[in-house]
């Protein structure tokens, strides 16, 4: 949604941009055949512009589909985890992992990039579900029993 955001304020950047270039242009030239050649040549250049960032915006909405269509693996699957292991256990779940699966310490000597960077993905989004569950048990403990 942002990428699209983004793209619609680039184009309007973009358009607002070759209009006030095209009224100085008309007002700096004397010559209505050199003002008519530069408009085409800035239509053109806005046209070529308008298909890349309309080709952009069709790969973003490309690959934003993609992730809404790939299945999603819980991370403490890929490390082999328990869902509530605690840090030290995600790190060395995904140590180990890492000698496995990465080419320079596999035993094959070629080792599995896409596993590998499914794995350190895995990793961080473990981090990040652990930083939120201490989170909340701290606020928990913290505020004590909620009174209803």
């Amino acid at each position: 949604m942002l990428d699209a955001f983004l793209l619609g304020a680039a184009i309007f950047v973009i358009v607002m941009t070759i209009s006030s270039v095209i009224v100085n242009l008309r007002l700096a030239t004397t010559s209505r055949k050199r003002f008519e050649q530069k408009t085409r040549e800035f239509e053109r250049d806005l046209e070529q512009i308008l298909e890349e960032l309309m080709a952009e915006a069709r790969r973003a909405q490309n690959r934003a589909a993609q992730r809404r269509q790939a299945p999603q693996i819980a991370w403490y699957m890929i490390l082999g985890v328990r869902s509530d292991a605690s840090k030290p256990e995600i790190k060395e779940a995904r140590n180990k992992l890492v000698k496995m699966l990465h080419p320079d310490s596999a035993s094959d000597g070629k080792g599995n990039p896409e596993r590998l960077r499914k794995v350190l993905e895995a990793y961080k989004e473990g981090l990040v579900a652990v930083g939120v569950r201490e989170q909340k048990a701290s606020t928990r403990t913290a505020s004590g029993p909620t009174v209803h």
